[in-house]
């Protein structure tokens, strides 16, 4: 029952109030063809009023229904701050329509609107990326992902996706828990990968490259180079969690343990 009563707003149609939106946005270039004298300056900001207000409200429903869709209910608070956002602007487009003097309001307002977005750039950049990330459904809680940015220096980053927040993607990987932030999906190479497959770190011994590791993977499978020194590549495996993935990794092993025995040089008796 509760699970129902949350979910409701969701269900609530958004096309009506979209469309009854722009019939109201439209109606004063309407009338205004049809009674010139009957058509005044304050009705027409009244009509744009209410019919931004119906559009914003179209709108927020549209979104609403994608975030509960796409899992990510924890981000309507969000969606509530777009919605007041987009009220405020209505606003003061039909006050400016109705011959309102705005010239000080908008002012200070635009100041402020540049202290604070100076301010609050990144914060903004990650909360509307997230945004974009679960209206497009790039990706779902559960999946294993793997994320190259130029913002990490190349270095890929890989895991589970465990919550998406309104700033953060929190991964759950070998590496542990890492929380990357929201802006980075949107400029970053990013690889879904297929059947949930799992990350297994391995170190791979001198003696084993990176392409004797590669030859052992399966077609579906996935090597991530993560650093190399003088004991060789340290690598992530992403192979699928079931028998198949089990004998990818058996095999590697074997591979890695015989170079391990044999010290590079010599020759295994």
């Amino acid at each position: 029952m509760v699970g129902a009563v949350a979910s409701a707003p969701a269900r609530e149609p958004w096309w009506p109030v979209v469309v009854s939106g722009l019939l109201f946005l439209l109606s004063p270039s309407i009338l205004e063809e049809l009674q010139p004298n009957l058509t005044s300056r304050r009705l027409s900001a009244a009509l744009l009023l209410v019919g931004g207000l119906l559009l914003a409200r179209g709108v927020s429903l549209l979104a609403r229904r994608a975030l509960v869709r796409a899992g990510t209910p924890h981000l309507l608070p969000a969606l509530r701050l777009v919605h007041l956002l987009m009220l405020v602007a209505v606003t003061l487009v039909a006050l400016g329509a109705g011959g309102f003097r705005l010239t000080g309001l908008l002012a200070g307002g635009t100041v402020l609107t540049v202290v604070l977005g100076l301010a609050a750039q990144s914060l903004l950049a990650n909360v509307m990326s997230g945004m974009v990330l679960t209206s497009s459904r790039a990706f779902s809680v559960g999946d294993r992902v793997t994320v190259r940015s130029w913002a990490f220096g190349g270095i890929e980053y890989g895991g589970e996706v465990r919550d998406l927040t309104l700033t953060h993607t929190v991964l759950s990987g070998a590496a542990g828990v890492i929380k990357v932030p929201n802006a980075r999906f949107l400029d970053a190479t990013l690889i879904v990968h297929p059947g949930g497959s799992q990350g297994v770190t391995v170190k791979l011994p001198p003696g084993v490259s990176l392409a004797d590791a590669g030859a052992v993977l399966g077609p579906d499978d996935r090597l991530v180079p993560v650093a190399l020194s003088e004991a060789g590549w340290e690598t992530v495996i992403y192979v699928a969690p079931d028998d198949a993935g089990r004998a990818v990794l058996a095999d590697l092993a074997r591979l890695v343990n015989a170079h391990t025995a044999t010290p590079p040089g010599s020759t295994a008796s």
